[in-house]
């Protein structure tokens, strides 16, 4: 109910602002917090990653070189680098991942912005960029389509902190906030959007002009080069030295260079060949501080060596092999440098009565009668040239029989396991193999073995004694092994005070305190029959839960399958009994929390009224005094009443039973009922977030939504429609 009146009051303010926005032209607006500091990114350069699914093709170089319309901006010390393509849609998380994607909006608006920032400092941690596919796209400015590099010019606009522009005279301008089908005006910068983004982020007095390499340069791989650049004004002892290739981050050439105008580069000699490098030299101490070529550098292969010619090829492999066995044979080239090469010629054997070789090399023979000779070959050919080679094989005749079998294993299973079981073979020849015998265990009443020789135990009284079995035949001559196995009967774990949970899972989250005092009373959880602290279903988080009467059959549950969708339950669900003094008496329990806040808390169980069990949310009540309460901000109070509200056997009994978990509520935005159109007024929406708040969402809405910029605040989320 609070948070549907918060949306409420964003409404409002969205109709006052669309009067506001109704101002005369602007060079450019900056967004400001509400304390009145600019919103703004605190690093010289900020990397985005497009997710081109759903976009038209060439999307992700319309994106870059929307990105480089503001990078290029002489005057101004800001960069965006292009981090590459990524198949994440984390659009508007602060996940500190700046996201270009595709998707449909529930709005009529052709892109939104989302913004994450701190509400005291301004300072921006994550920016996303939504375009709706809703809308037809192009990346050529096709009538009839948005064009992919005109909205996201506008739309990097935001995300460096510019506000949207309406009136007529600013409709040459990128930030105007009005966009039609074919319109590419936007692509470039009007002189009041570069006065905007040099506003916010000015080039510095001090500077790094970089003299070499800037444009036009081919250097080979493998090749050294002096990378040159000029300092003016303190920039600190190092420098960080980069290699970009089409405006993206291709590689680090030094991390901290002495800052002395010079820099000598190994070029790799694996660097992909490539027209479109650059060199960026950058300040280690002052990131704002730096310059890139003006111009591409080109990577070429250095001149080809002197061709290479084939002069010869030889085998390596055994003279002899077993029958019904396998040997590996390889071959070698060499070459007129005097190089030698393992490679992968075409093998063959002749005869091939008792013999075949596959494509790898590998020899494979049958049982002989007696000893046979044959002829492995190889022939490879290269740069034209085919050379061959040949070696002579035996395959020797082997007897051999069965003399023996072992059986390999566990002594001893724990009860309601399974473990594996195998079988060893023996041979007159003195080899082994593993084999696949048949298996069996006696007594049968609590084990069963399979054919794969899976011994699978049931639960025993006490601990029993088996036999496992297994029995092999191969030529005529049957082998058999036995070996004894113990089934372990397991006790139970203890548990001192009663409340249902293991004394060693209320020792801490490392199962290791015995003193572990998750409710800070003075007393171990362990020993306290009105207090339990246990690992939450999922064993991701540790809580504690505090009654003030005896606790019983606690236990950490997983999340159903018909729980409410709206809500998310980062702990899942618990149960517990709580005895009370009397029947009907009042009942308090605190739930401590490890780290997550959460706003609402529900119940799955019967109510007065309505006994048949539902989910229902269970905040406090004046009239019933029952409910949860957030008496901090990791701690939970619930009020209940035996056979009232929350008690979910409903029977005064002297007993509460509950089932429930804390939550937090999931509000997204209805979407605005307004028809699209391609021109008209529109108006701006900005909620911001209380001071120190913790992190929210208060959506806005607007008349006729064009194109989106959305805030979201680190201390108080705030949105701005268009």
């Amino acid at each position: 109910m609070r948070t549907a009146a918060r949306q409420i009051a964003w409404s409002a303010l969205a109709m006052l602002f669309a009067c506001l926005c109704a101002a005369p032209a602007s060079a450019f607006v900056v967004r400001t917090t509400g304390t009145g500091a600019e919103i703004m990114w605190s690093a010289p350069s900020e990397t985005y990653f497009v997710n081109p699914a759903g976009g038209p093709a060439g999307s992700v170089s319309a994106v870059t070189a929307a990105f480089e319309s503001w990078t290029d901006v002489s005057t101004s010390s800001f960069a965006f680098l292009l981090g590459g393509t990524t198949t994440s849609d984390a659009t508007g998380l602060r996940d500190g991942v700046n996201l270009v994607s595709f998707g449909s909006l529930e709005s009529g608006s052709i892109a939104v912005t989302f913004t994450w920032y701190d509400t005291v400092t301004g300072k921006i941690a994550d920016s996303d960029i939504r375009l709706n596919t809703n809308f037809s796209w192009s990346a050529d400015g096709a009538p009839g389509s948005m064009d992919v590099q005109n909205i996201v010019t506008h739309e990097s606009g935001h995300s460096l902190s510019l506000e949207d522009l309406y009136d007529s005279t600013d409709s040459e301008k990128t930030m105007y906030g009005f966009s039609s089908s074919g319109e590419t005006e936007k692509r470039s910068l009007d002189p009041d959007d570069i006065a905007g983004i040099t506003h916010l982020y000015p080039v510095p007095d001090v500077a790094i002009t970089l003299s070499s390499p800037n444009g036009g340069e081919a250097w080979e791989q493998g090749s050294s080069h002096d990378i040159l650049w000029i300092v003016s004004g303190d920039a600190g002892p190092t420098v960080r030295i980069e290699l970009l290739k089409g405006g993206i981050v291709n590689g680090t050439i030094a991390s901290s260079a002495q800052n002395n105008g010079s820099f000598a580069w190994n070029v790799s000699p694996f660097q992909t060949v490539g027209t479109d490098y650059r060199i960026r030299v950058a300040s280690t101490s002052n990131g704002s501080v730096f310059d890139v070529s003006d111009g591409n550098l080109s990577i070429v292969s250095p001149p080809p060596p002197p061709p290479v010619v084939l002069t010869g090829l030889s085998i390596s492999g055994p003279t002899s092999v077993p029958e019904g066995s396998t040997a590996p044979y390889t071959a070698t080239a060499s070459f007129n440098n005097g190089s030698t090469s393992p490679v992968t010629p075409v093998w063959s054997v002749s005869p091939t009565t008792f013999a075949s070789i596959d494509a790898a090399g590998v020899f494979s023979t049958l049982a002989v009668p007696s000893d046979q000779a044959v002829t492995v070959s190889a022939s490879y050919t290269f740069g034209g040239v085919t050379e061959n080679a040949s070696q002579s094989v035996t395959i020797t005749d082997v007897a051999a029989t069965l003399t023996g079998l072992a059986i390999a294993g566990p002594a001893s299973v724990n009860e309601t396991g399974s473990v594996q079981y195998a079988a060893t073979a023996s041979w007159s020849d003195g080899s082994t193999s593993s084999v696949t015998p048949s298996w069996n265990v006696s007594l049968g009443t609590y084990a069963s073995i399979d054919a794969a020789g899976v011994f699978s135990t049931l639960a025993v009284p006490s601990d029993q004694s088996v036999t496992v079995s297994a029995t092999y035949t191969f030529g005529g001559v049957t082998e058999t092994a036995q070996q004894g196995v113990t089934i372990v009967d397991v006790p139970q774990q203890e548990d001192l005070d009663g409340d249902g949970v293991p004394d060693t899972e209320e020792m801490g989250p490392e199962g290791t305190d015995n003193t572990y005092d998750g409710n800070r009373d003075g007393l171990p959880d362990g020993q306290q029959d009105n207090v339990a602290s246990l690992h939450t279903f999922d064993g991701g988080h540790y809580v504690t839960l505090e009654s003030t009467g005896r606790l019983g059959d606690v236990m950490a549950l997983g999340l159903p399958g018909d729980a409410p969708s709206d809500i998310a339950f980062p702990y899942g669900i618990f149960s517990f009994v709580v005895d009370i003094p009397a029947p009907s008496a009042p009942a308090v329990m605190r739930i401590l929390l490890d780290g997550i806040s959460v706003d609402t808390y529900y119940k799955f169980g019967g109510e007065p009224g309505d006994p048949v069990p539902h989910w229902y949310e269970f905040l406090f009540e004046d009239l019933t005094q029952t409910g949860a309460e957030f008496t901090g901000l990791f701690e939970i109070t619930l009020h209940l009443v035996d056979g009232g509200r929350g008690d979910d056997d409903l029977s005064a009994n002297g007993t509460i039973v509950d089932q429930g978990g804390p939550g937090m509520v999931q509000t997204l935005p209805p979407p605005p009922t307004v028809e699209l159109t391609s021109g008209g007024g529109g108006g701006c929406a900005v909620a911001g977030g209380p001071h120190g708040g913790s992190f929210r969402e208060s959506p806005g809405a607007r008349g006729i939504p064009i194109l989106v910029f959305v805030l979201l605040a680190i201390r108080g989320r705030w949105r701005k429609r268009m």
